[in-house]
């Protein structure tokens, strides 16, 4: 099981790739925002899990844990739910994702990072 140390250096490194590799304005690179701002909030729900010795072995657990646990908020999980949405179409589906949705998730990533920083 990861430690509360190893997930935030994960989250770090994505959030970090996210905002200042990739360019919102290039269109093969908006796809990857939102399949790297969904891994890094993934890491920080698992940091926030971890706390109370909670690991997820899949993507389906962590969404039971996250329903179950009283460290997430209803905003953090909806926020959550709909990076996990954009990633899955980023990834499979054939569209480009759009600068305006590209923006609002990363602006999904940051209100993640500040609600769970509280």
């Amino acid at each position: 099981m990861p430690k509360i140390s190893e997930h935030r250096k994960k989250y770090l490194e994505n959030k970090d790739i996210a905002e200042k590799v990739l360019d919102i304005s290039i269109e093969g690179h908006r796809n990857w925002i939102a399949t790297i701002c969904f891994y890094a909030a993934m890491h920080i729900i698992d940091m926030q899990l971890a706390k109370d010795n909670i690991h997820s072995k899949s993507h389906i657990e962590r969404e039971e844990q996250i329903s179950q646990s009283s460290r997430i908020s209803q905003k953090v999980n909806v926020q959550y739910k709909h990076l996990r949405t954009m990633s899955r179409v980023a990834r499979y589906d054939a569209k480009s994702i759009e600068p305006t949705v590209a923006n609002q998730l990363i602006r999904f990533l940051h209100n993640i990072e500040e609600e769970c920083a509280k």
